[in-house]
């Protein structure tokens, strides 16, 4: 288990890396981030899919329905890309909405047409079968909207970080995220298994303890400290930087990470999965190598914008 675990870490590690150096060395089209789509595209819209799935057997919901508005919003979300790519979409330079505002203008288009789509919906199976088919309508349109909102939301905020600054100091940025976030997983994997007595979440999650947590504290810390500050320095605190904002930064990854991992023990402990899918032997699916990014990613973020680093 362990062996195949590592090697599909491996694979993703190659795959990631080879995206990032050839993004930073050779832009394709000279349109900075393009080189990371088919990373983000693979990662958004497998997690999205392999959720709804997973929320399918329990609650009313149609995984295709779900990833054609996640793709929706993807592409809306992705508009100041476009811009650079396409010529025609020159019209949409007009809107100064910046990365920040089309990622907010995507997710609430996407609410909006799901709305409609559910009204119609509702409306038909009322009709035709009945009050009871009608209000599973209600709880798919609220559990799209979630899972939408969480991962194609949390997801795009990879193109903001990505563009922070200049090229490779928005991709070391967004690299040091996916890096710390992962040594957290990585510290509290082993103490757990060395050190682990006090349990965490039993109900949620029974393999996980506070001597792990601690582990994977400690080692994101380190993580942190090693990239920002020996591998690829930032600015220290005499140009605007903190002393301790390697350390915050790592805490704010871990927790969220935490959060991203409960949540997804969450769903797989109500539909009584152990993996999210099957892709990546080992590890299970692709939503079991994104649930620690996707809050992780935005509260780095913030503390990216906020100078922890």
């Amino acid at each position: 288990m362990l062996a195949r675990r590592v090697i599909s870490a491996i694979f993703l590690l190659v795959f990631l890396v080879a995206s990032a150096w050839s993004d930073v060395a050779y832009p394709a089209l000279g349109v900075r981030g393009l080189w990371m789509l088919p990373v983000f595209l693979v990662m958004t819209l497998g997690t999205l899919w392999e959720m709804a799935s997973l929320v399918s057997i329990r609650l009313p919901v149609r995984p295709h329905r779900v990833l054609a508005f996640g793709i929706a919003a993807v592409l809306i979300g992705l508009v100041p890309l476009w811009n650079q790519i396409f010529p025609f979409m020159g019209w949409s330079k007009n809107i100064d909405l910046k990365w920040e505002g089309w990622i907010a203008a995507a997710l609430l288009l996407t609410t909006l047409a799901l709305a409609l789509d559910a009204i119609v919906h509702f409306s038909y199976e009322e009709t035709r079968h009945g009050h009871e088919a009608a209000t599973a309508v209600t709880l798919a349109w609220f559990s799209s909207i979630a899972m939408i909102m969480y991962v194609v939301g949390g997801m795009l905020v990879w193109w903001p970080i990505r563009m922070l600054g200049d090229s490779s100091h928005g991709l070391t940025n967004l690299v040091g995220i996916v890096v710390v976030t992962k040594s957290a997983d990585i510290g509290a994997y082993f103490s757990g298994k060395a050190f682990g007595r006090t349990k965490l979440c039993p109900a949620i999650s029974p393999g996980k303890t506070i001597e792990g947590l601690i582990g994977g504290f400690a080692l994101s810390i380190a993580s942190a400290y090693i990239w920002y500050r020996g591998c690829f320095p930032m600015p220290g605190p005499q140009e605007g930087g903190t002393l301790l904002g390697p350390a915050v930064l790592a805490i704010l990854l871990t927790a969220g990470g935490l959060v991203g991992d409960l949540t997804e023990s969450m769903v797989k402990r109500t539909v009584g999965k152990k993996d999210s899918g099957s892709l990546l032997p080992g590890m299970g699916g692709i939503w079991d190598v994104t649930d620690a990014l996707i809050p992780a990613t935005v509260l780095g973020y913030v503390g990216l914008l906020a100078r922890l680093y």
